[in-house]
């Protein structure tokens, strides 16, 4: 599983698989990026599937505010 830093060095984390045109998936308030798994697998077998786990949720750091 990957992760990149946001320009605010906030680690966020993201599902990458498959290859081909790209798919992005993104999870409702309260879900994280494997819920859409059992959706993506299928998929990848075609496209490229990008599913990140928005701020606070799943593997990602929570924002920071200041």
């Amino acid at each position: 599983m990957a992760h990149y830093f946001s320009s605010d060095n906030v680690k966020l984390h993201y599902r990458d698989i498959g290859n081909g045109p790209t798919i992005i998936f993104l999870h409702g308030f309260g879900m994280h990026s494997g819920h859409w798994l059992p959706y993506a697998y299928p998929l990848s077998r075609k496209y490229r599937v990008i599913i990140p786990d928005l701020r606070g949720f799943g593997r990602s750091h929570h924002a920071h505010f200041k």
